[in-house]
């Protein structure tokens, strides 16, 4: 509980987010996806979206931070096919 308090007092979001996942405490883990996005972490972000298995979130990362060959292949290894063709488009 103190290293869980100490990573939030420094705002190290990356490790308190893989602390959560060993821990076992997956449900804080969307709430730390959010906390990364809205701060504009990317990396933290994209972290938290493989912890938690998201190929939809990651994709979403990877388009807004201008990867849109790496958003594209990740759509379509994921079988997001509507994403794929719209980023295919732009």
């Amino acid at each position: 509980a103190l290293r869980q308090g100490n990573h939030q007092r420094t705002k190290d979001f990356d490790r308190l987010s893989f602390h959560f996942l060993l821990t076992g405490n997956t449900e804080k883990l969307p709430q730390m996806l959010k906390i990364a996005h809205m701060r504009g972490d990317i990396i933290v972000y994209y972290h938290n979206a493989l912890l938690l298995g998201d190929a939809q979130e990651r994709v979403t990362m990877l388009e807004e931070s201008c990867n849109l060959n790496h958003a594209y292949m990740s759509a379509k290894i994921h079988g997001l096919e509507e994403e794929a063709e719209r980023i295919k488009v732009a």
